[in-house]
């Protein structure tokens, strides 16, 4: 009597740390690479196969894949075949993948003088920051890279950073409070090119005219990055008792660079005042009908050096008020 004779071959392995669907599902980051394993016959072949993820290394009965950093449900397969290649079931396995972002602006501009506010905006577990604080939000004012990184729940951590830009401010400048002589103007200058002015007469030009009696004036100057500066000067009448407290009544004209010259800087803002000045014989020495020289007299009459004396000076600040008379010693 013949018997047959069956022979049964049993294939089993289990892969780790992958679970079966129905089960609650592993979770890997983003970005990440994870080590995978099967287990079965030691003989056996492994065939592997992923979604969402790619197979940097095959050992056979383990795999390293480089998830990608699309959110999901990924699946694992992997199929077993024996010495005589015949193949068990595939079994699956599925990886929930996440990719928790920081999502902060790639850059952010402000003036000098002016802070930022730079919020990491996601439901991270905790934060650290570049600049050493592990708050929500860092305020921020000098230029460069902000970096941070945050771990989130499930043990993913992801990096982000900000380009913080600093714009100068433009530099304002219209001087220092001064006086006008009645009648005259003088042209006030921020002193640097902009994209708008604004005057507080209302006025949008580059420059404007001031009089004596123009007061308190202020600018502000916005330039091409959009930041803004202001200055103010107070510009007022120039009076009869400033005027002669203003006049200088002695120099020392011998080249020592230390009051060489009669300035009288109040003239600058009364071009159309004259001077002539007188010796003692009342012979007239020097005279400027107007645009007195901002240096000053150098004590020379028709280019020659006079002697050290006391001279007399007549200012018509052509203001409908009478001259100014005074003495002046020239001292060498």
């Amino acid at each position: 009597m013949n018997y047959g004779i069956k022979l049964t071959f049993l294939i089993w392995f289990t892969i780790t740390p992958i679970w079966l669907t129905g089960q609650d599902l592993p979770q890997a980051c983003g970005g990440s690479k994870i080590r995978y394993s099967a287990k079965g016959q030691d003989i056996s072949v492994f065939q592997w196969d992923v979604s969402g993820g790619t197979i940097i290394k095959n050992n056979n009965n383990s795999v390293d894949i480089m998830w990608d950093k699309n959110e999901g449900i990924h699946e694992i397969k992997v199929t077993q075949y024996n010495s005589f290649g015949c193949n068990a079931n595939p079994v699956y396995g599925y990886v929930m993948v996440t990719s928790p972002k920081l999502s902060l602006e790639k850059s952010a501009d402000i003036c000098d003088g002016q802070v930022y506010t730079l919020k990491a905006k996601a439901d991270f577990e905790s934060i650290a920051w570049s600049n050493g604080s592990i708050d929500s939000s860092i305020v921020i004012s000098q230029a460069g890279y902000y970096k941070a990184e945050a771990t989130f729940p499930g043990g993913c951590k992801t990096k982000d950073s900000t380009l913080l830009v600093v714009y100068p401010r433009p530099i304002v400048s219209l001087g220092k409070d001064t006086m006008v002589c009645q009648g005259e103007c003088i042209t006030l200058d921020p002193g640097m090119s902009a994209s708008t002015c604004q005057w507080s007469t209302g006025e949008t030009s580059p420059t404007i005219k001031a009089t004596a009696n123009s007061g308190l004036v202020w600018v502000r100057v916005t330039n091409s990055d959009g930041c803004l500066s202001a200055d103010t000067i107070l510009v007022i009448p120039l009076s009869r008792k400033d005027h002669k407290k203003l006049i200088p009544n002695g120099f020392t004209p011998n080249n020592d660079n230390d009051n060489d010259t009669w300035r009288i800087d109040i003239i600058k803002n009364c071009p159309n005042a004259s001077v002539v000045i007188y010796n003692r014989w009342g012979q007239l020495v020097y005279k400027a009908d107007k645009n007195y020289p901002t240096e000053g007299w150098d004590g020379t009459s028709n280019g020659k050096p006079l002697p050290m004396d006391t001279y007399f000076y007549v200012i018509d600040f052509k203001d409908g008020a009478k001259p100014i008379l005074g003495s002046i010693n020239l001292i060498r």
